[in-house]
């Protein structure tokens, strides 16, 4: 029969409790991945997601202010320009529109032109009266042409229309954020004759006489400017200055530039800008 040796067999170790003040009673330092979770079976590590702001959105996206009364399409523009990148804020009338202006704060807005309450172009003006330079795009059917006149005129920016596709409308209004954001980084002086531009400061002077100008004519102005003397197509200018080159913009370029003129030339100022048939536009000195 086999014997056994009563000395290996031990009881099993008590447990004991840690005493107060000593090392085993600080707590475990937390492990390296914890923030960012527990590793996978590979052993990756997964990367902390990146912070987001109180109002669910990642920083660094781009705010846009939708203004549409037609649900379906509005939700379907929504989807569209949140798939392109865009942080999406909606609206259903005027009055709703420019109250998401002062909450949200967006880098641009997208207004129809047939918003109720307050319509597309009472919006436009409202905003354009406080002073806000927000990038606007309006949305006009087809069949009413004189809309495109009536916004612009009311100090948008741009104004498409109907039917657009959606791709189309992402890009334009990915044209007006980089307009926004080039004339922010731009930084200098132009004279042209008696014309001076304040680049940053944005602001326009003719014999130290101001002239005021919109978004979009100053940044025309400044582009014509900076090629004094030489004449630069239409198709550059849509590309600059709207960030596309589509025959739809000609009519919009077309209005500008008799803006812009206009304001140039009033209590009885030379003409510096100058139409140069089937090919473009150039701003000379005299």
């Amino acid at each position: 029969m086999k014997s056994f040796d009563n000395n290996r067999i031990r009881p099993p170790a008590t447990t004991r409790p840690p005493e107060s003040g000593s090392l085993r009673s600080a707590p475990r330092p937390p492990m390296a991945w914890a923030a960012a979770g527990p590793p996978s079976p590979h052993g990756i590590h997964p990367r902390p997601a990146p912070p987001v702001r109180p109002g669910g959105e990642q920083p660094g996206r781009q705010r846009v202010l939708l203004a549409d009364a037609e649900p379906t399409r509005r939700e379907s523009m929504a989807r569209t320009l949140r798939a392109a990148g865009f942080v999406v804020h909606t609206a259903a009338d005027g009055a709703e529109a420019l109250r998401a202006v002062t909450a949200y704060h967006p880098t641009a807005a997208i207004l129809d032109v047939e918003l109720p309450v307050l319509d597309g172009a009472a919006v436009v003006i409202a905003l354009r009266q406080t002073g806000n330079r927000i990038p606007i795009c309006t949305v006009g059917p087809a069949e009413s042409a004189e809309h495109a006149v009536e916004m612009l005129e009311a100090g948008a920016d741009d104004h498409v229309l109907r039917p657009v596709t959606m791709p189309e409308l992402a890009v334009r209004l990915k044209a007006l954020v980089r307009r926004v954001e080039n004339g922010a980084r731009s930084g200098s002086l132009l004279r042209v004759g008696e014309l001076e531009i304040n680049v940053p400061g944005r602001r326009v002077a003719y014999a130290g006489v101001e002239i005021t100008l919109t978004r979009t004519e100053f940044d025309l102005l400044v582009l014509l400017a900076r090629a004094v003397g030489v004449v630069v197509t239409r198709e550059r200018l849509l590309e600059q200055v709207w960030g596309y080159d589509l025959k739809t913009g000609s009519s919009v370029l077309d209005v500008f530039i008799c803006y812009l003129r206009r304001k140039l030339e009033a209590d009885g100022r030379p003409r510096m800008l100058h139409t140069v048939r089937g090919v473009g536009y150039v701003l000379r000195p005299f």
